[in-house]
């Protein structure tokens, strides 16, 4: 099956709608979360991206944790950004 990068776009764009109301939701009406979506299909520079568009102050990322061999296979897009980053990153585990 071939997907046309435009319908890639498009669902991609729908799914971060979902995922930004539902967080909007848990953080309930007190907290003002301003959200963006940034397409990218290397996470970190995703996420670097993001943050200098926003003109972030901080970038908080979860971590994994993940060791040994897994580490070094799969990588790690938190150390990444907290490589490549001029902010700071706040890495929540």
């Amino acid at each position: 099956m071939v997907f046309r990068k435009k319908t890639i776009k498009k669902v991609c764009e729908a799914y971060a709608k979902d995922v930004f109301k539902k967080a909007a939701v848990a953080l309930g009406a007190a907290v003002k979360a301003k959200t963006l979506h940034i397409a990218n299909s290397n996470l970190s520079e995703g996420i670097l991206d993001g943050a200098k568009n926003a003109k972030a102050d901080v970038i908080v990322m979860a971590s994994h944790k993940r060791t040994g061999i897994k580490e070094i296979l799969l990588g790690s897009e938190t150390h990444e950004v907290i490589v490549h980053s001029k902010l700071p990153v706040l890495v929540l585990g």
